[in-house]
Formats: C-alpha cells, sequence, structure tokens
C-alpha cells in the first residue's frame, strides 16, 4: 500500500467494506478492496420478541465483540500493515446530521454560538456528551447563512479509535456515511458538482445514508434507520427461503463470485412483487425526507437520483425507484466511473458490476487523504 494513501473504512452492519486508492494524471484508482463479515457472515434473524428481551448494552457489547473480530480479520486477511493511516466514519443513530438556514449573515464566532445553541434543541442526546462540528456553504443567498452540522457522541468516538489502534491501525480522520457519500460522487465525477440537484441513495443493510448535491456542490444529508433487511425479508416470503439465503440472493455475487447474471435471472420473475413489497415504507421515508429539506429552503427540487449500496443490483430497483419518484433514476456502480477504475490483477467488468456500489463510502473515505 503506497505511503501516500489513507485506508478508508465503512463499517456496516454485516460487513467491514475497506478501499485504497492511488491516483494517477487520468482520476483516481482502487488499489485495494476488501469486504469483512461481522458476525461471521450470519444475517441476524430480527426477531422483535427476542431483540426485546436483550438490554441496549448488551447488544452494543456483542456488536463491539464481532466488530473487533472483523477488524482484526481484515488487517490479518489483507496483510495491511502496522500504523496505516485510515479514515473512517459513522452513521445511523451514531451521528445526528443537521442544516442550519439562519437569516442574516454571521461572524465565525457568531455562527460557532448559534450553531451551539441550535445543537441544544436539536441533538437527540445532551450536547455536553456530544463532539460537534460544522461548516458554512459557499455562495449561499444574500441574506442567509446555510450549512450543516454533526454531533455525535464522545464516547462513540473514543470507543472506534481505540478498537481501530487495537488492531494496529491509525485513525485519522472520523466522517459521516453521508458525507463521504457525496465526496465520493463529486470526486468520482471529476470533482464537479452536478449540473442538476441530485439524490443519491446508499442503501445498506440497516440503514441508508441520502445526500442531495445541489449545483453548488452543497450537500444535505440525512441517515434513515431502515435499508435492505426489508427487501431481504420479502424475499425470502416471495422465494420461500430463509432470510440467509434471501440476502444472498438479494445483494449478489460476493467479491470472488462475479456472476451477476445469474444472480439477475434468478430473481427477475418475483423482482417487482419484491419491490413492492419491501421498499415502501423505506421509500415514504426518503420522499419525508426530501420534503422537509425542500421547506427549509435548501433546495427547490430533486431532479435526477443514483442507487448505490448493497441493494442496488437488484433488478429493477433504479426503474420502481425512478416511477415513484418521477425523476430519472440509475444505479450507481462508483468503480465503473470514468476517473475510477478497479485496476488490481484479475479485474473486469462483471465483477466491478457486482461489487462497485458497496463500495461508495469507503471510496469516499479514501478519497479524504488529500486533507490529511
Amino acid at each position: 500500500m503506497a505511503r501516500d494513501t489513507v485506508l478508508g473504512i465503512d463499517i456496516g452492519s454485516t460487513t467491514i467494506k475497506a478501499a485504497s486508492l492511488i491516483q494517477g494524471q487520468s482520476g483516481y484508482a482502487a488499489q485495494m478492496l476488501a469486504i469483512e463479515p461481522i458476525g461471521g457472515g450470519s444475517i441476524p434473524v430480527e426477531n422483535q420478541f427476542e431483540e426485546a428481551e436483550r438490554s441496549e448494552q448488551e447488544k452494543r457489547a456483542e456488536r463491539r465483540v464481532d466488530t473487533l473480530a472483523a477488524l482484526e480479520a481484515l488487517v490479518k486477511h489483507n496483510k495491511i500493515r502496522k500504523g496505516t493511516r485510515c479514515a473512517l466514519s459513522l452513521g445511523g443513530d451514531a451521528v445526528a446530521p443537521r442544516t442550519f438556514n439562519f437569516p442574516g449573515k454571521f461572524s465565525p464566532d457568531e455562527l460557532e454560538r448559534a450553531v451551539d445553541l441550535e445543537a441544544v434543541n436539536e441533538l437527540p442526546f445532551p450536547k455536553d456528551q456530544a463532539l460537534l462540528d460544522f461548516q458554512e456553504f459557499d455562495n449561499a443567498a444574500d441574506d442567509r447563512t446555510i450549512g450543516v452540522y454533526v454531533g455525535v457522541r464522545r464516547e462513540i468516538i473514543d470507543d472506534l479509535y481505540e478498537m481501530v489502534r487495537s488492531v494496529g491501525l491509525e485513525p485519522v480522520i472520523v466522517d459521516t456515511d453521508g458525507l463521504a457519500l457525496a465526496n465520493a460522487f463529486l470526486q468520482a465525477g471529476g470533482g464537479e458538482p452536478p449540473q442538476k440537484e441530485t439524490l443519491v441513495v446508499n442503501i445498506g443493510h440497516r440503514t441508508t445514508n441520502l445526500a442531495v448535491i445541489t449545483p453548488s456542490g452543497h450537500a444535505f444529508i440525512r441517515d434513515i434507520p431502515d435499508g435492505g433487511a426489508s427487501l431481504t425479508r420479502a424475499c425470502a416470503e416471495y422465494l420461500q427461503v430463509d432470510l440467509a439465503q434471501a440476502e444472498t440472493i438479494k445483494a449478489g455475487p460476493q467479491i470472488d463470485e462475479p456472476n451477476l447474471a445469474e444472480h439477475i435471472e434468478q430473481i427477475q420473475p418475483y423482482a417487482r412483487a419484491i419491490l413492492e413489497s419491501g421498499m415502501q415504507e423505506l421509500l415514504n421515508q426518503i420522499r419525508d425526507s426530501i420534503g422537509f429539506f425542500i421547506t427549509q429552503h435548501l433546495f427547490s427540487t430533486v431532479e435526477e437520483a443514483w442507487i448505490t449500496g448493497g441493494a442496488a443490483n437488484f433488478p429493477g430497483l433504479p426503474e420502481y425507484l425512478g416511477e415513484i419518484f418521477h425523476v430519472p433514476t440509475f444505479g450507481w456502480n462508483v468503480l465503473s466511473d470514468v476517473n475510477l477504475q478497479f485496476v488490481p490483477e484479475g479485474s473486469d467488468p462483471a465483477r466491478t458490476d457486482a461489487i462497485g456500489p458497496r463500495f461508495a463510502v469507503a471510496l469516499g473515505l479514501a478519497m479524504r487523504y488529500d486533507v490529511v
């Protein structure tokens, strides 16, 4: 691994994705990609009665043990050298991303005080237990101060750093999943903002990251506590298989199994019914999130959408979302972008189509090496 790179590590609910990059005159190239299962790769059976009997402390403790074991396996299996710098991210209920849209213009000190006061009322946890960061957007309206701030519990950051350092890696930055997603989309497109208000949706197993990116380069983010798990349950119901089999069918080929065509053929006859059953609640929450941003006068509409994440290879998903949202909608494989090519020996188009959508956040983190 080159000395000047940062390893992007995306810790999801069922897997850890890691990526490192090299940058040449024509753009980025993926130097290393790896997926490591959390908890032995088993898909959690979400039995509400069993879960209700377990305390949050028990769940967190089990999750920490499984995540640490997966990090250790990631380092070992990929021969990652000790001291490698890494960029991490947090999402879901671990972070609280918020937007601000204040009347008037503020000095830096005034804006910091205004964001602090806003955070007291808006954060879902006590502000004195949180780390808070904010960014004001350039090119906002003359009479407004617009930007984003993110709060995260201090104990979560401390614990994440402790785990990563215990396996020999050195964390240098912590981002949010949503901002890493937006960064990947912008950088893979050559660093230029889109010409239209663009929605980017990263559908994970339990959490979906949204980023609306404007022609000004501003990114408005939100996490939704729903994701591909709902689609997995619908697959299990329609195909009459258990959840583990349904997850394999939904997600498609693994990193070393590039048979995407066979996957599509297997699920195609049931795809529309599964989408209608498994995606309705998530789509409602995406619609509500976009509506909230619009009511805050952050932008007026969304003109196109791009879908990525572990569920992105599900047949017909972009077309279905396009019908629901009435905008052109496309599947986004970050690895196939002209400015980001997967070059390790043995790579081929089928493989990048199969695995690419899972790496958007990890690659967005790896692209942060220019600021550390």
